[in-house]
């Protein structure tokens, strides 16, 4: 009989024990409750300790988490952490930038090989690399083609150098500038496919069988599709 008695009393302070939901507060302090009802806004609740007492309010930004009796947990975010997440991810996307891409232009200009076709490639963040290859057509030079690389020290901007190599006939190729160095950049407007121009200028030293290196103008301008 006595140890039936005390299986008894096991069993109903262990009752005891599991029978009240806890509610955790953002500071980490702990009620000991029986929750009657959850909204968006409030958690109302009986002290667990005084049922018969009047119920209680408390916010939800005030609680970090309930455990209830049966042993489940509920996590809660408050408005103002998902504001301060939404507003962290719009920062972040709004100040991302898609440094990796393919290019294909079209212009006149030394990368362009005078007025032709130009593809580029950049990689990196803000900062990085880029290298383009160029083929068009230049006056007295039939076919001129032409390659470079590109350093960005910020998004779009450019500090670009190349070489440019033409055939005059069909025996022979001539060097016909290089290398130049040309500041500008590539600004383009869309999302996955962007659409812009790229403008840029700076100066040359020409090479030449028949005369002699000078220094003259070099630039860039075209149209630009980003992928």
């Amino acid at each position: 009989m006595k140890r039936i008695l005390f299986l008894l009393l096991i069993g109903l302070s262990s009752n005891l024990i599991f029978a009240q939901d806890i509610i955790v507060k953002q500071n980490g302090d702990e009620i000991k409750s029986k929750i009657l009802e959850i909204t968006n806004e409030t958690i109302k609740y009986k002290e667990f300790e005084f049922q018969d007492g009047p119920t209680r309010n408390i916010n939800i930004s005030e609680v970090f988490m309930v455990i209830y009796e049966n042993g489940k947990r509920e996590k809660f975010t408050t408005t103002e952490n998902q504001n301060s997440e939404e507003v962290t991810k719009n920062e972040s996307s709004s100040n991302g930038y898609k440094g990796n891409y393919f290019m294909l232009g079209t212009g006149y200009g030394n990368s362009y090989g005078g007025s032709g076709l130009r593809v580029q490639w950049r990689m990196g963040g803000k900062q990085g690399f880029g290298i383009h290859a160029g083929a068009g057509y230049f006056p007295n030079a039939p076919i001129l083609a032409s390659a470079g690389v590109k350093f960005f020290p910020y998004k779009d901007l450019y500090i670009n150098t190349q070489f440019g190599l033409t055939r005059y006939d069909s025996y022979e190729s001539h060097i016909l500038y290089g290398p130049s160095f040309l500041v500008g950049g590539d600004w383009t407007w869309g999302s996955k496919v962007g659409y812009g121009f790229n403008a840029g200028l700076g100066i040359t030293y020409n090479i030449n069988v028949v005369y002699f290196p000078v220094i003259t103008l070099a630039l860039d301008f075209g149209f630009i599709i980003r992928f």
